[in-house]
């Protein structure tokens, strides 16, 4: 709606009652309190990359939105920690005790160096880490490293976009130059022609300040139409008001506290003049739809309610894939440098076998999403065990298709085969018997009995028949 300060000065005269030169001087001088160097009520992007950051810096003290957009990225990109990965799980423990070690040295710990890298990425979109060595046992190891602020660095010489030589200016002291091997310079949102990546910000930092100075002139309209104003009319249009009625008129009413009660003759009349308070709400969203967009937060992220469970979850989602692209640009550089590095003093080689990555662990529902995606292809055949481990970032040295679980319950059943067919009873075979006279006899009698007075044949069969 308004692409320009000037428009919305001129929107801003109509609403308020202030003339155009007072509103811009209004602007300016909150400008300057907010954000700094100002030029005419907007942002001077013509200075050095030194202050360009020096403005991010203190619009992070000033605006709300702003910090909180930035503070929320770099929580969710150390939420879920990180890891190692190799082929060799012995390369892992290696890696591990040395990048210990070596953040021991410079009296760091893993969080607190990638939190500073993370937070300098967020808002500025570089960090730059010094790399110092040691070769006291006759090999050239890297021995420590120190954090070093955004501010006060030039590329003195550049082969495309690498920088081979640096030059540092701390604030106090003198300029410093090192090589450029010697600097870890951590980037995000970079072309590839440029040396420094682009702040994120830098797209919202004009839209942030004319939203303030929307919200201030507002602010100010809505406390003047909360005071009533009353207009006095002294005398009458036959004989209207001296200067000494007007003057005693002034003196009572200066006098009179708030509950008083004011008894006044014919002479004076008084009206209440009631105003229209018009608040520019549609104005207001639109600017923080802006500011949002640019931050890539949703209104949700941004601690304001109104949005379904749904639609938070979704939005969540989006900022997660936000979120791994700083991870993702983190990881590339320290994985290309540093461990790098340590691979090649510990191993000689960085090779498949025996290199070593850091990564930064996923989302816990969304490394469950996907693990049970890769375990679904494997049981359904579309991918073997080595894969599966593989997908899933588990080193394959450490086992082998025989260590599966399918391999493991093969074997059980086969060793409870064995258990079941070693103490079961054994089967007996059947032997077909001669009957005898005796039993023959028996069977005979029990059917036609016979005795002294003769042969009768039974009418009842016997219990076998």
């Amino acid at each position: 709606m308004f692409n320009s300060p000037v428009k919305l000065i001129e929107f801003l005269s109509t609403i308020d009652g202030l003339t155009k030169s007072e509103i811009e001087q209004k602007q300016t001088e909150r400008f300057k309190k907010i954000f700094g160097n100002v030029s005419g009520g907007r942002l001077n992007f013509d200075n050095s990359l030194d202050d360009y950051y020096q403005i991010i810096k203190e619009a992070k003290k000033m605006d709300g939105y702003l910090a909180r957009a930035l503070s929320q990225i770099s929580q969710k990109a150390l939420k879920n920690g990180w890891s190692f990965h190799s082929e060799n799980q012995k390369n892992i423990k290696v890696i591990e005790k040395r990048f210990h070690e070596l953040l021991t040295n410079s009296n760091l710990n893993a969080r607190s160096f990638l939190r500073d890298v993370v937070k300098n990425c967020v808002s500025y979109s570089n960090a730059f880490c010094l790399k110092s060595y040691n070769s006291k046992s006759g090999k050239k190891k890297l021995s420590f490293i120190t954090l070093l602020p955004v501010l006060g660095w030039r590329a003195l010489e550049t082969r495309g976009p690498l920088v081979t030589s640096w030059q540092y200016s701390p604030n106090l002291g003198n300029p410093t130059t090192y090589d450029g091997k010697d600097v870890v310079h951590f980037y995000t949102n970079k072309d590839l022609d440029d040396i420094y990546g682009t702040p994120f910000v830098s797209s919202v930092l004009e839209d942030a300040q004319l939203l303030r100075d929307l919200e201030g002139v507002v602010l100010e309209q809505y406390f003047a139409n909360a005071q009533k104003k009353t207009v006095f009319f002294v005398g009458t249009p036959n004989s209207p008001g001296s200067e000494k009625e007007i003057n005693e008129l002034k003196n009572t009413l200066n006098s009179l506290d708030v509950n008083s009660d004011l008894i006044v003759t014919s002479r004076i009349k008084f009206e209440i003049l009631e105003t229209d308070y018009i608040e520019p709400t549609a104005l207001l969203k639109n600017f923080k739809e802006r500011i949002f967009a640019g931050l890539l937060m949703s209104s949700s992220g941004m601690g304001i309610s109104g949005a379904g469970r749904q639609d938070a979850e979704t939005q969540q989602t989006k900022e997660s894939v936000i979120v791994e692209d700083f991870q993702d640009a983190i990881e590339d550089i320290l994985n290309n440098t540093i461990i790098k590095e340590l691979c090649f003093e510990e191993f000689d080689s960085y090779d498949y076998d025996n290199a070593v990555t850091f990564s930064f662990n996923e989302n816990f529902d969304n490394q469950e999403r996907e693990d049970n995606h890769y375990l679904n292809l494997y049981n359904s055949g579309a991918i073997d065990f080595m894969e599966l481990r593989h997908k899933t970032k588990n080193p394959s040295s450490r086992f082998s298709e025989q260590h599966s679980t399918q391999s493991k319950k093969l074997k059980t059943f086969e060793e409870e085969a064995k258990i079941t067919a070693r103490y079961a009873p054994k089967p007996t075979t059947t032997v077909p018997v001669k009957k005898s006279s005796a039993a023959a006899n028996t069977t005979k009698s029990k059917a036609t009995p016979t005795n002294q007075h003769g042969t009768k044949t039974s009418s009842k069969p016997s219990v076998k028949n």
